[in-house]
């Protein structure tokens, strides 16, 4: 009933791999009693909720066990869809179109996606290096150019805001539990979702291109009788005149006045 044809345009998805690149290069450096730097240590970034990490980590807190995580790390995971009324257009615009096909999309819908990542290490040290390299970025957002769309090829720029950050640290347990410092940072992105092709507009199985135009620049008047000159008349047609051949295949126009 929504829609006669199933389609996908994984503009969610494609949002999702874009966030989580932009935190694909962040690094702490250890120094010793010092100062000297002893260490460099990318850390991971990764999708899923925090707490498949923290379960993992606190059944390991000496990291004796072969278990595949370690920490510090960067978490974050999608919370949240919400409609966005002020970057609604009008429903009767279809202003984007595929080169190749021709066909129309409807007028895309403006929603804003809520992204939590968190920030999770054993020591405050570790946490605020991590997070000084990624506030400065957001005053409060960044803005980053997205191909949305492979078929029609269609992109927007996005920008991936700061809304909020919070910490929590669980220095006051016991001897035994070990310690998690953990920031959690509240992002949105306004996106546009994207629905079926206009059923009206061109496509290869639906109505044909028009190929050919005659025009008649005189006329008949009342009695019948023809007015102005009966040869003035004009044409234009397509070459190649094919009906399987598409908008972008080559073609010229010949035009022609008689």
């Amino acid at each position: 009933m929504l829609s006669r044809d199933p389609f996908y345009y994984g503009i969610i998805r494609n949002t999702i791999i874009g966030f989580g690149q932009l935190f694909s290069d962040i690094y702490i450096v250890r120094k010793d009693a010092n100062k000297k730097k002893v260490q460099k240590v990318l850390v991971p970034v990764s999708y899923g909720p925090k707490e498949k990490w923290l379960r993992r980590v606190d059944e390991n807190p000496d990291g004796k066990k072969n278990i595949a995580v370690d920490l510090p790390r960067m978490t974050f995971e999608l919370v949240n869809y919400q409609y966005d009324s002020s970057r609604k257009v009008g429903s009767n615009v279809n202003k984007f179109v595929d080169p190749v096909s021709g066909k129309r999309i409807n007028t895309p819908v403006p929603y804003t996606l809520t992204i939590i990542m968190h920030v999770i290490s054993r020591t405050q040290e570790d946490s605020l290096q991590i997070i000084e390299q990624i506030l400065p970025h957001f005053a409060p957002g960044l803005t980053v150019n997205m191909e949305y769309v492979n078929a029609p090829k269609i992109s927007f720029t996005t920008t991936f805001s700061l809304a909020g950050v919070s910490i929590q640290d669980n220095w006051d347990g016991d001897f035994d539990t070990p310690r998690f410092v953990t920031h959690q940072l509240t992002f949105e992105s306004k996106i546009y979702l994207f629905g079926a092709t206009d059923p009206s507009s061109e496509s290869e199985t639906g109505s044909p291109i028009i190929k050919k135009v005659l025009i008649n620049s005189g006329g008949l008047d009342e009695n019948g009788d023809q007015i102005g000159d009966i040869l003035d008349n004009y044409s234009a047609v397509v070459t190649p005149f094919d009906t399987t051949n598409k908008r972008s295949d080559p073609h010229v126009i010949i035009e022609n006045w008689t």
